[in-house]
């Protein structure tokens, strides 16, 4: 029912209604917090999904707090290099950044660099667009 929940939240956050799409986030997040250990991956990503509705608000305090969530679960969860760290430590930059906190949002992306190297090799896109926003974060130290 969670996977339920949580594909009509996308398609709602794909047709830019976010509260709507908020609500469901919460509901399958409210499911997978019953019946799901603490550090279950699936609530990382059910994390992540709430805070890509308060990033795309504007709301970047309430949308760290959840990627702080995300985070969490991941470094406990999975390989310190897995891909899917990339995208949470670039969000919290974009987070990060848009708080002004740009020494910490150089740190995250940092991260996302390293993994994102790790992973695919220099010649990768993720590689470049995360290493580009690197720089131009480092330009606001």
């Amino acid at each position: 029912i969670a996977t339920h929940y949580n594909n009509i939240g996308l398609v709602l956050k794909q047709q830019d209604k976010y509260d709507e799409a908020l609500k469901h986030y919460e509901r399958a997040l409210e499911i997978k917090l019953a019946h799901l250990p603490p550090r279950h991956p699936s609530l990382a990503t059910a994390y992540s999904n709430i805070s890509g509705i308060y990033q795309s608000r504007k709301n970047y305090s309430k949308a760290l707090s959840f990627l702080e969530k995300t985070l969490e679960i991941k470094q406990k969860s999975l390989p310190p290099n897995h891909p899917s760290l990339i995208a949470t430590h670039r969000n919290m930059a974009t987070a990060l950044d848009g708080l002004h906190r740009y020494e910490e949002a150089v740190q995250h992306a940092q991260y996302a660099v390293d993994i994102a190297r790790r992973t695919f090799g220099t010649d990768h896109s993720d590689v470049k667009d995360n290493q580009e926003y690197l720089d131009e974060l480092r330009q606001k130290l």
